[in-house]
Formats: structure tokens, sequence, C-alpha cells
């Protein structure tokens, strides 16, 4: 019976000992920067990856942080808390849009592949420009809502992989800084941007164009840009009128059935 006993526990430790060890095996489905950034395939999933939760941020937070706070809204026969907070500019720090969370997650997304995707083998170079132009471009559009919706907020450009980093608790920088950034991110963009590409899902110099024009107009109004900036938004403007890929449509209903037609 002793004999039994001893057994028991010696089989019974063997067992526990083998599962401890199997609970410490790396699972290999798990993603790692090492694991991730090795090839073309992996840059562009990245960007994709960026997109999806570029419009995810924006599906809803574009009314909420654009129509709303234009001055067209007012009281109407039912009521809506959260909306009608934001269009009598009664906003307090507990609302949903009160939250930059997915801005930033965003453009940290952007900021990965700024960073990994330059050291990677492409066969082309412009296949390899297109992800780093709308890396550039994306994270242009977030700092541009960032800036006109708060002024002052951090401006940061390094990847986040790990909550061992430094950095994870940066400060605000001024809204001249923030606007700054977005401008040279346009740039960068539509220096890279290969002319070749013409989608109409991701970006494309005509998309580039048209948030410079947006920009510059808007720092020209708002923050006095001067004259300069006019100009900027003109030759932007220009680009996009005399590119041949894009045309007025003849009925303008035609672009809520065409999502990908001449105008967008």
């Amino acid at each position: 019976m002793k004999i039994k006993t001893i057994l028991s526990i010696l089989l019974a430790g063997t067992l526990l000992a083998s599962c401890h060890g199997d609970l410490n095996i790396i699972q290999k489905s798990e993603v790692s920067a090492n694991s991730m950034w090795q090839d073309e395939g992996d840059a562009t999933s990245a960007m994709y990856g960026m997109f999806n939760k570029f419009r995810a941020t924006f599906s809803t937070g574009y009314i909420y942080w654009g129509e709303y706070r234009t001055g067209l809204w007012a009281d109407g026969l039912a009521g809506q808390t959260a909306r009608d907070q934001v269009y009598q500019n009664q906003i307090p720090t507990n609302h949903g849009y009160a939250n930059w969370a997915d801005l930033y997650t965003t453009i940290n997304n952007a900021n990965l592949i700024l960073k990994y995707t330059p050291d990677i083998a492409f066969n082309s170079e412009d296949a390899k420009n297109k992800i780093l132009a709308n890396a550039y471009y994306v994270r242009a559009f977030c700092y541009y809502w960032i800036g006109r919706i708060w002024g002052d907020a951090p401006i940061l450009l390094d990847g986040f992989e790990s909550d061992q980093q430094e950095g994870l608790f940066p400060t605000r920088q001024p809204a001249e800084d923030v606007f700054k950034q977005v401008g040279e991110d346009i740039n960068n963009a539509l220096t890279l941007m290969p002319t070749s590409v013409t989608d109409r899902n991701l970006a494309s110099s005509g998309a580039i164009n048209m948030l410079k024009a947006d920009y510059y107009l808007w720092i020209y109004k708002v923050r006095n840009a001067g004259e300069s900036a006019l100009d900027n938004a003109n030759t932007a403007v220009q680009a996009v009128l005399n590119n041949s890929n894009y045309s007025l449509e003849e009925d303008f209903g035609n672009i809520f059935y065409n999502e990908l037609g001449n105008e967008i």
C-alpha cells in the first residue's frame, strides 16, 4: 500500500513538472518586432492595419470633431446628450470624443511603419515609397485634427512596442509645433508618393494635395499664416485640377453611387 502511495506521489510530481514546462513555451503565433518586420508583405500588412485603425477612428469621430462643431446644429425635437454637448460647446472631460487615444494609436501604427520599412528589401523602390508616403499622410491627417481640436498636444514620432520604453509619459508641445509637424509630414508624403499611384481607397498624390490645400487654407485663416499659405494651397489645388485622373461628375448624385468615381 505504501509503495502504491509513493508511486502515485512520484507520478503526480512528474506530471506537474511536465505541465509547468509546457506553460513556459514560446507561442509560435506570437508576433514580435523581430518576427514581424521581415519582408515587403509585412510592411504592406502593417499599412492596411494602419488604415483599418484610421478609418475606425474617424468613422464617427469625423462628425463629432467636425460637423457637430460647425455651428450649423441646434436643439431639435429629440435630444442626444453626447451629440448635444458637442454643438453646445459643453463637452465634459469624460465625453467619449474628448479622448484622443484612438488618434494616437493610429499615429503609433504610422510611426512603426516609418521606423521599420526603410530597412526592408522591396522588389521595387516605388512599392516601398508608397507605404512610407501613406504612413506620413495618415500621421499628418491625425496631427492636423489633433492640433485643431486640442491645440497644444504631445508630438510622438517614435513607435511604442513595450510598456518599458522611454517616453511613455509625454508632455504637451505648443500648437505651433504640432502644425509644423503636419506641414513636414505632408511634404514628405508628397515627395515619396509615386506619381503612378492613383489609389482611391488609400493615399495618392491627389489625396495628399487636397489635405495640403485644406491645411494651408486653415492655417491662413485661423493662425494668420500669411499669403505664402494661400500660395501653397493654390499650388496643391492646381495640382489636382490638372491631374487627368480626376474630373467633376456631370450629375452630383453619382458621387453617392460610385465611391471610387471621377471626383473621389
